[in-house]
């Protein structure tokens, strides 16, 4: 999943124990809303259902505590950065 032939953005994330001293800032709603990949990572996977599974994990285990506002801000910022 990792060997991809362009580069591409894997995510972000908060500096947060046990990896630094950041505090977890949450979202109003940490639940996952988006329907459709973030352009920045639309085939960058070997399929789709990946791509979400993969959109999915990168919000419940980093995004969540990122500081952003939503979901869909989160990926917006993220997406922003690979530009």
């Amino acid at each position: 999943f990792y060997n991809h032939r362009i580069p591409t953005t894997h995510g972000l994330w908060p500096q947060v124990p046990p990896y630094g001293d950041s505090a977890c800032a949450k979202p109003a709603s940490a639940a996952p809303d988006m329907r459709d990949v973030p352009e920045c990572y639309d085939g960058s996977g070997p399929d789709d259902a990946h791509e979400r599974e993969f959109v999915k994990h990168e919000w419940t285990k980093h995004g969540v505590c990122a500081g952003a506002a939503s979901e869909e801000d989160y990926f917006a910022q993220t997406c922003a950065l690979s530009d």
